[in-house]
């Protein structure tokens, strides 16, 4: 009995001083920023978290009731102040680190965009800045909402899908090759469309080399995934090879259902593009 009471005693007493800790903390957070926000965010619930915990007189847990929720009643205006200020320091950001690809910034709050990236603003507990390609299709990081940060994240992440080497001929010759294999799989003749997901399945086998073939280990696989096949259709210009001719099929809404049945494909580099579903290639 006499254990039980002291453990509960030091409980308690932890309780309180990180009830202390964090009252601190809100004291000195200078809201500022997105990302001092957050973190103000995030000391309100360990605040809350920690009241549910303590055994406090009610007098002190009311007080500290009303500080927490004097502070929160102010967080829409601070949000507010925070968003022309962010999205100017950003699209500084962007210009100086994205000279050369031309890094524009456009769109509004919370959804902004670059080229045919979009950049969601999260301002929960663990939010920050997530980098999507495309109108929300794959997501690509997360990072804290500092301007400087992001703009350098959104240039690494470019130069990793734009700058890989492309050869238009090898890369045409081995989607005919992928198409054949997908379409044998599916027990479809050659000419008719088969899913684009199937597709880039035997795409992604064909283009490893002989070492992953050879000992086909996670170490040893060259990655490439529906963001690479979607940026190389896209800056693919050629369509035919020898006397056959790619097609890309629109996916109707039927398609569009499940992230797995279709493709984001840019249209330009300014963000526009389509849905498809399918690949085929025709005989001329």
């Amino acid at each position: 009995m006499e254990k039980a009471l002291i453990d509960s005693l030091a409980k308690e007493e932890r309780t309180i001083k990180n009830l202390r800790n964090s009252l601190r903390k809100l004291d000195k957070i200078e809201v500022n920023s997105f990302s001092n926000l957050l973190k103000l965010k995030g000391e309100l619930s360990v605040v809350d978290k920690l009241l549910n915990q303590t055994r406090l007189e009610n007098t002190i847990k009311e007080e500290i009731n009303r500080l927490v929720e004097d502070i929160k009643a102010k967080i829409p205006d601070l949000e507010e102040k925070l968003k022309g200020k962010f999205g100017h320091e950003l699209d500084i950001a962007l210009q100086e680190v994205g000279k050369e690809y031309n890094f524009k910034l456009k769109g509004h709050y919370p959804e902004l965009r670059v080229l045919f990236y979009t950049l969601e603003l999260r301002l929960e507990n663990s939010g920050g800045v997530v980098i999507w390609y495309g109108p929300k299709q794959e997501r690509l990081a997360l990072v804290k909402p500092e301007p400087k940060t992001i703009a350098q994240k959104l240039k690494t992440i470019h130069e990793s899908i734009t700058k890989r080497k492309f050869d238009e001929p090898e890369f045409l010759s081995t989607l005919l090759e992928a198409y054949k294999m997908a379409a044998y799989r599916e027990k479809k003749n050659f000419g008719e469309q088969i899913p684009i997901n199937k597709v880039l399945l035997d795409f992604a086998f064909l283009i490893q080399d002989n070492k992953f073939k050879i000992d086909p280990t996670k170490k040893n696989y060259k990655d490439y995934g529906r963001v690479y096949f979607s940026y190389d259709l896209f800056r693919l210009k050629e369509r035919r090879i020898n006397s056959y001719e790619l097609q890309l099929v629109t996916a109707t809404r039927a398609y569009t259902q499940r992230r797995r049945d279709f493709l984001w494909i840019p249209s330009n580099e300014e963000g526009g593009g389509s849905y498809f579903s399918h690949i085929k290639f025709r005989r001329l």
